[in-house]
């Protein structure tokens, strides 16, 4: 821990200067109108300083505020300052009145953010820093205390349509300001101290499945898993196939089984489809999404083989459980356990 020691922006000034000095980038994507103001490199401008007031000011990376930095701008569903408050990763306000600085420290909404994790590891400031954790839990160490960082449950308006919910009530439950999870500190000189309340961790399991809907499609599900069995070794050992060439198959496959003119399959593209356009892939064996679906266990299993040693990891039982879970995520029989 503490591997960032002596980082340049441990004081809010410290911040403020920075964001004055640094010269907005101006380019054939953003207009000096964007206000993109580098962190460090300016060619990682999606690490940057956003000024929210006089007082206040935010430390973003890649997301969170819904602009594009490569292909086209995509300014015009850019997050509202103040909801930036409630989501950026490092928050720095001082109080006029009294000259105290805080520091305000964000999670993601999931465990699958790395360049985050990094980006926390970098910038937060003096002693602060984000241990390395195998477990897909966060904590921050102030080099004194260790504490809990949850994931935030908050969520913008301008985000409604990159995370999907079963109904209304239930994303209206993540739009309210009571959902945003985070750790606020008090800078004391060098040091940095926790002033608002504690997160305890529940060692629960973070989601479960939901049985009754997943016994409904147990047929579609043992022949979906037959499938992919026997196709992913032969889409797998394709060595000749180039990942911009595999992208454009499953893109493909997307459009054809969706209809929609535009997809995005970078990611966990899968998590972004409603469950009755996912679920069709089990339904219907002629679907498109099938094997596109394959294409993305592949890509989902080769995620869960960080920590797993070599000569594990073509073992059967290790496949048979990463395509349960997958099963489970890409259509929708598991929820969160709240």
């Amino acid at each position: 821990m503490g591997y960032y020691y002596n980082r340049h922006l441990s004081t809010f000034d410290d911040v403020r200067n920075w964001y004055e000095r640094t010269k907005p980038v101006v380019s054939k994507m953003h207009t000096r109108e964007d206000d993109i103001r580098p962190i460090g490199r300016r060619s990682r401008k999606w690490e940057r300083i956003k000024k929210i007031n006089n007082n206040c000011y935010a430390l973003l990376t890649w997301g969170y505020d819904r602009i594009s930095y490569y292909g086209a701008r995509h300014v015009e569903n850019r997050t509202a300052p103040k909801e930036l408050k409630r989501i950026a990763p490092i928050v720095w306000e001082r109080n006029p009145k009294t000259g105290e600085e805080f520091v305000t420290v964000h999670n993601f909404r999931s465990g699958y953010a790395t360049s985050l994790y990094e980006f926390l590891r970098k910038y937060l400031p003096g002693r602060m820093t984000l241990p390395n954790s195998r477990d897909g839990r966060q904590w921050v160490y102030t080099g004194t205390d260790t504490y809990y960082l949850p994931y935030n449950n908050y969520l913008p308006p301008n985000f409604a349509d990159y995370y999907h919910y079963k109904d209304a009530k239930e994303r209206a439950a993540h739009t309210r300001p009571s959902a945003e999870r985070k750790l606020v500190f008090k800078r004391d000189g060098t040091n940095f101290v926790l002033v608002s309340d504690p997160y305890t961790l529940e060692r629960k399991a973070k989601s479960v499945v939901l049985k009754e809907e997943k016994k409904a499609f147990r047929t579609e599900i043992r022949e979906f898993k037959q499938f992919v069995t026997v196709m992913a070794p032969v889409i797998g050992s394709a060595d000749a196939t180039s990942q911009a060439e595999r992208s454009a198959l499953v893109k493909d496959l997307v459009q054809a089984a969706t209809g929609e003119d535009k997809v995005y399959v970078y990611g966990r593209w899968w998590q972004r489809y409603e469950p009755d356009i996912m679920r069709k892939a089990l339904t219907d064996s002629e679907s498109p999404m099938r094997v596109a679906l394959v294409y993305a266990f592949i890509g989902y299993a080769k995620n869960c083989d960080w920590y797993v040693p070599s000569e594990r990891e073509n073992a059967s039982d290790l496949f048979k459980s990463r395509l349960n879970n997958f099963v489970n995520l890409a259509f929708r029989f598991t929820k969160d356990n709240n």
